[in-house]
């Protein structure tokens, strides 16, 4: 099953550009889903990509039922609707909640 990066501050990985980061509760950069990963290996090694201090043990890998993208619903049926942010605010402008 697909996964999804959380942070405890920063939210969910939204994904990243031009080497920054973004996330759900920083700046989701007007998207309106996130990024899946195949299983729990392929985020950790995307997390372990970004700094080679960095530490993928410092983040949480989430199970969701979702494809390639990850909107809305698909977090908050994993539970993660306290990190989406202004997802859902994205999702409405864009039609897609």
């Amino acid at each position: 099953m697909p996964v999804v990066i959380t942070h405890p501050s920063d939210g969910v990985y939204v994904g990243h550009a031009l080497d920054l980061a973004f996330w759900t509760l920083l700046d989701a950069a007007g998207q309106a889903e996130v990024v899946t990963f195949t299983d729990e290996a392929e985020a950790r090694e995307h997390v372990a990509n970004w700094d080679e201090r960095n530490n993928p043990a410092s983040y949480g890998y989430v199970a969701v039922s979702a494809g390639r993208y990850a909107g809305v619903e698909a977090l908050a049926a994993a539970g993660l609707s306290h990190l989406v942010g202004d997802l859902l605010e994205n999702a409405l402008s864009v039609g897609s909640a």
